[in-house]
């Protein structure tokens, strides 16, 4: 037993000593003198703030039967000299924020993507924009950019070049869907990209009949909702 404690003992000091590294200590120093907290971006106007399951920030507008999302995306870890540049990004602390600071000095920058969906007739569409190829050129370019065989600038020119499709709205999901089984082929007349869905979770919060999903497509397909819509997040808090 004594011998289980001074392991453990060993292991948060080690972990203390770890997290003091000089590197942090310099961009915590920068980040305090800047006043830049972590965690703290503010919704543009029009939009509520709250935040999704896993306390993520989620920014809502409803616009009629059009409800547009600006919800989790995308995480990359900035040293201080690139951060010193995001944080004059026009989007920076609105789209873009420091989520958290790493003990080798990097801070991590999270970015919100939008989803626009239409909930009309009890039946829930999804705007999809998604051009594979220039999907998997910026994924390349995000690659070479980690890896430092090409420059920040560099890998914004090209992501910068992304040319989406034309939004096209797709079925993902409609009252009653689920009443023959836990699964759903789509025909091409309801998604045009003849997706599948599977219910992975249904549960009562209050008065609310929750539902999270699992779109099978290009990307991430979770998504939890209420029966009414009013709440909708593009997250998973359930295992499937």
């Amino acid at each position: 037993m004594k011998h289980r404690i001074l392991l453990i003992t060993l292991f948060f000091l080690s972990t203390f000593c770890v997290g003091q590294t000089p590197e942090q200590e310099k961009l915590d120093k920068w980040l305090s003198k800047h006043d830049i907290e972590l965690n703290k971006p503010v919704a543009p106007s029009g939009f509520i703030q709250t935040t999704d399951c896993k306390s993520r920030p989620l920014y809502r507008m409803n616009r009629g039967d059009t409800i547009v999302l600006y919800h989790a995306g995308s995480s990359i870890a900035q040293d201080l000299k690139t951060f010193k540049k995001t944080v004059t990004d026009p989007d920076y602390n609105v789209f873009i924020f420091p989520s958290k600071t790493q003990n080798n000095g990097t801070v991590i920058v999270n970015h919100l993507i939008k989803s626009t969906f239409i909930w009309r007739n009890d039946t829930l569409y999804l705007g999809d924009d998604y051009n594979k190829n220039a999907s998997e050129a910026t994924g390349k370019a995000l690659s070479d950019f980690l890896n430092k065989r090409i420059t920040q600038e560099e890998y914004r020119t090209i992501a910068s070049s992304y040319v989406p499709m034309k939004e096209r709205f797709k079925v993902i999901y409609y009252t009653g869907l689920f009443s023959a089984g836990r699964n759903y082929q789509f025909t091409e007349a309801q998604n045009f990209r003849k997706e599948s869905i599977v219910l992975v979770n249904r549960w009562l919060d209050g008065e609310l009949r929750m539902s999270e999903v699992n779109l099978k497509t290009h990307t991430n397909g979770r998504y939890r909702f209420s029966g009414d819509m009013s709440i909708l997040e593009t997250t998973n808090c359930y295992e499937k």
